[in-house]
């Protein structure tokens, strides 16, 4: 066999194999953290997650330096009016779409926040997803608007 065959047969099985995996479907934008009063432990982080793929992927994992801990919540209203968060282990994100997470719905929820957290200072969150792996995410602290341009910087490990 020639050894330009054997080349173009493996590098055409590289290629192959890499376009399988979820690279690249998945992006975030828009992520801000609600900047709260020095002394409040708690505070919530919103963004947009796009997959841009032809499979879904789900939201497995989230963590941040910025608090001991961060949760995935769903805020629900029951039968009687009452606001509820619920604690969600996972989060799909169908093929073509985009999920948003954003205020009176589902958002992250940052627990025993480290230190306060100044206007327009950088969180960065690592997102985990089963099929595209960590994605970093870095998020504005502040209000809606707060993350300027609409863009935020994200990559993957």
């Amino acid at each position: 066999m020639n050894i330009f065959i054997i080349i173009t047969v493996l590098t055409s099985s590289f290629f192959m194999i890499s376009s399988a995996r979820a690279d690249g479907d998945i992006s975030v934008s828009n992520a801000w953290v609600r900047q709260v009063p020095p002394g409040v432990t708690v505070t919530a982080a919103y963004m947009t997650i796009l997959n841009s793929g032809d499979t879904g992927d789900k939201l497995l994992g989230i963590s941040t330096d910025a608090s001991k801990s961060v949760e995935l919540h769903e805020s629900v209203v029951d039968d009687e009016g009452v606001v509820r968060m619920n604690m969600l282990q996972e989060l799909t994100i169908p093929p073509g779409s985009e999920v948003a997470l954003k205020p009176g719905e589902m958002h992250l929820m940052l627990i025993d926040i480290m230190d306060p957290m100044e206007h327009h200072e950088k969180v960065t969150f690592v997102l985990e997803f089963k099929k595209a792996g960590s994605i970093e995410v870095e998020a504005a602290v502040g209000g809606p608007g707060s993350h300027d341009d609409g863009k935020t910087r994200h990559h993957m490990h």
